[in-house]
């Protein structure tokens, strides 16, 4: 059991997906390249799958299907999001006020 991925922390990512899923390789190069710590959860393993869609409200009926990567971060479930968009979420931007003199 992986209690990072079954209860993470807000601030910690998880990345549902297949390794033979393009969508969700590049976004693992990609926080691999920006030195983002997550966690990769392969649905193709064990209960994983049945995790993602529970996640999802699957059993709710809520959805039938999944667009890979499923992410989930700050206790909030995305599909395949804007990488830009998952980035920008992730790092806060320090904005710098001049002083007046």
């Amino acid at each position: 059991m992986n209690k990072q991925r079954l209860m993470p922390a807000p601030e910690h990512l998880v990345v549902y997906g297949r390794d033979s899923c393009g969508h969700t390789s590049l976004l693992r190069s990609l926080l691999d390249d920006a030195e983002i710590d997550y966690t990769y959860a392969n649905i193709d393993k064990g209960f994983i799958e049945l995790e993602m869609w529970i996640k999802l409200g699957w059993l709710s009926g809520d959805t039938v299907s999944a667009k890979l990567p499923v992410i989930e971060y700050q206790n909030n479930i995305m599909e395949r999001p804007l990488v830009g968009d998952l980035l920008a979420q992730m790092t806060k931007k320090i904005s710098i006020k001049p002083k007046s003199l």
